[in-house]
Parts: C-alpha cells; structure tokens; sequence
C-alpha cells in the first residue's frame, strides 16, 4: 500500500512540476513546428521599430539585444515560432 501511495505522489509531482515548467517556456516550438532563423527574428523585429544589435538564440527562444525608438538599450525575448515579442526591458549592460 505504501508502494502504491509513494508512487501516486511521485506522479503528480511529475506532472504539476513538468507542466509548470513546459507553460512558462512561452516563446519556444513545440515539437515540429517551424523555427525562423535568426536573420528572420532579426527582420521582424527591425520592422518593430528596433535596430537590433544582437541575435542569440537561448532556451528555444530567441534573445535580441536592441536599442528601442528612442535610442534606449533594451533586451527582448522573442518567439522562435512567430518573431513575437514576449518580453522587454532596459538593458542593464
């Protein structure tokens, strides 16, 4: 019985932790669906308004380092899948 009860918990661990970690990875592919490429991101988020400065691809993301409309440095999580921002903030470099 204690068998049975140890590994309904370790499953559910499993499960909640696992699908907490998979939600919150937002911008990357899900198993086969097309990728841009960097020159691509870099494209989309130029067309945004950006000059972007660097490309990096990070965690299934893709990570810009831009200067905004303004001239301000910023750092921008994009989409893998659409060029679609989901992150912005102040550089801090």
């Amino acid at each position: 019985m204690k068998a049975i009860a140890s590994s309904c918990m370790i499953g559910t661990a499993i499960l909640v932790f696992g699908t907490t970690a998979w939600a919150s990875d937002d911008c990357a592919a899900r198993t086969g669906e097309r990728t841009l490429s960097a020159p691509e991101i870099r494209a989309k988020v130029e067309a945004q308004g950006f000059k972007v400065q660097r490309v990096e691809r990070e965690h299934g993301c893709y990570e810009v380092k831009a200067r905004d409309q303004s001239g301000k440095s910023v750092e921008l999580k994009v989409s893998a899948v659409d060029g679609s921002l989901s992150e912005e903030h102040e550089d801090e470099d």
